[in-house]
């Protein structure tokens, strides 16, 4: 199954976690995958956790819940110290703000980790496209979380996480942390998800422009602008699109 590093793909989990699961997909997805196992998904969003709650019972999967939980400050005797053998974190760099917060979640997620088990931690970074809205619009969006706090000291146009998550692995205890690459196909041959990223950069322009406008980045005319070149030029059929993801397992 693709949710997983190869090497982690086809052990016999029994206790995962996804910290900062949002509306719950990933979880209900190991949650088919792995029907024995028990599941727990949680976020800080009560919004969040109440539609992925719902999503769970019209799904009929009865091995995983949902639950609200503040991942960087919660207490972590209310999850259960070292009892999951897989810990996840996915996209979390629009909500962990930089190298001191992402060592303190690292370390959190250490100590959920059973001796033996593995915490696998996913970030997007770098978008290679021949579009120039969408090229705009990813610069707005690294310049206003690099404003914000978010991501780590770089020297490029990106947010430095790629480079330094495996070392903050190794520095709070994990052994053995490995990478595996790996990138997202949304040109327009590849019609479902280009579909699917069309409808996230609408929804990530509706949902983030009081952010990118309070950091100043762009203006209200630019953002209604790139709004509609985005989705028309991903909706051209010469559209070439890829996102690169970096997977860290330890």
């Amino acid at each position: 199954i693709g949710h997983l590093p190869h090497d982690l793909r086809g052990r016999p989990f029994q206790k995962i976690l996804d910290l900062g699961c949002g509306s719950g997909r990933w979880a209900l997805d190991m949650a088919y995958h792995y029907p024995d196992a028990e599941i727990v998904g949680v976020d800080i969003s009560n919004t969040l956790v109440e539609y992925a709650r719902a999503r769970t019972k019209t799904m009929n999967r009865h091995n995983v819940k949902f639950i609200l939980f503040d991942a960087l400050e919660g207490n972590l005797g209310e999850l259960g110290k070292g009892s999951y053998d897989l810990v996840n974190l996915r996209f979390a760099v629009g909500w962990v703000r930089g190298l001191e917060q992402w060592t303190n979640l690292l370390k959190r997620c250490y100590a959920l980790t059973a001796v033996g088990g593995y915490t696998v931690v996913t970030e997007g970074e770098g978008l290679s496209t021949d579009s120039p809205a969408l090229q705009r619009l990813y610069e707005i969006i690294v310049q206003a979380l690099q404003l914000g706090g978010y991501g780590f000291p770089s020297f490029g146009q990106d947010l430095g996480i790629a480079s330094q998550l495996g070392t903050l692995l190794y520095s709070v205890g994990f052994s053995q942390v490995a990478l595996e690459g790996g990138a997202i196909d949304f040109s327009f041959y590849n019609p479902e998800e280009n579909m699917a990223w069309r409808n996230s950069f609408s929804a990530l322009i509706a949902e983030s422009s009081p952010f990118f406008l309070k950091m100043g980045v762009t203006t209200p005319e630019e953002l209604a602008e790139l709004s509609m070149r985005v989705g028309s030029e991903l909706y051209d059929e010469a559209f070439s699109g890829v996102g690169s993801l970096f997977t860290f397992y330890g």
